[in-house]
């Protein structure tokens, strides 16, 4: 989830999970080690469509929450320069 958070082919890892039985794939519905190593390694179970809504509400989500702490750390570093540049001089120090 990681990877699919910051962008790097989130949609081949989408796309995999969403595969479902068609010609060209013939997927397991519940697949055990056994039939994994029986198709080379190759994970070969069947997705659900439920992916894609998965993926599209997951980036969706943990683009707010980067957004929103990139946002804070702005935010906190105009406060930050506020307060110094607000700060009273010592009447010692002037004289």
């Amino acid at each position: 989830m990681i990877r699919a958070s910051t962008g790097e082919a989130w949609n081949y890892i989408m796309n995999d999970c969403a595969r479902t039985r068609a010609v060209n794939f013939d997927c397991v519905d519940s697949p055990k080690y056994v039939d994994i190593q029986a198709n080379g390694g190759i994970p070969n179970g069947c997705g659900t469509g439920f992916s894609i809504m998965f993926f599209v509400s997951f980036l969706l989500i943990v683009t707010f929450v980067f957004l929103n702490l990139f946002i804070a750390i702005i935010l906190e570093g105009f406060a930050t320069t506020n307060e110094a540049e607000n700060l009273r001089i010592p009447d010692d120090v002037v004289n």
